[in-house]
């Protein structure tokens, strides 16, 4: 059975489209019997594509353009006094591409989003 989730803010980009949008994707394998779980996140129409969802992060991921850094997968991960056993983070390169809203969100295994950060700004909002 197919699942999606899509999360998306009220803020309009120029086009009229959302600013910032995740779209969470479980779907069957086609040759496995298990699920296959992968995220679609756009930060201004700049797109990350994580695939194979697992307990280390992600599988594979690809991006839509080269304003993107690495997804960083963190170890015991500390945040506002919680550690989280593996979190990752995913990046929309702000110093090229200057645009307003989300740029950067961090993730958790079993906790979903833990923080995300804006411009102009810096963490707009922690998980307590």
């Amino acid at each position: 059975m197919q699942c999606f989730k899509v999360i998306y803010v009220y803020n309009r980009d120029s086009s009229n489209y959302p600013a910032f949008v995740i779209t969470l994707n479980s779907a069957p394998d086609v040759y496995l019997i298990k699920q296959k779980r992968s995220i679609s996140i756009n930060f201004n129409n700049r797109y990350f594509y994580g695939q194979d969802l697992g307990d280390n992060g992600f599988g594979s991921f690809s991006l839509s353009d080269g304003n993107y850094k690495m997804p960083q997968t963190m170890i015991n991960y500390s945040s506002n006094g919680k550690v989280y056993p593996i979190a990752q983070s995913v990046i929309a390169d702000s110093s090229m591409v200057k645009s307003t809203g989300v740029y950067k969100i961090i993730y958790a295994k079993n906790y979903g989003i833990i923080a995300y950060e804006t411009n102009p700004g810096g963490i707009a909002w922690v998980q307590q």
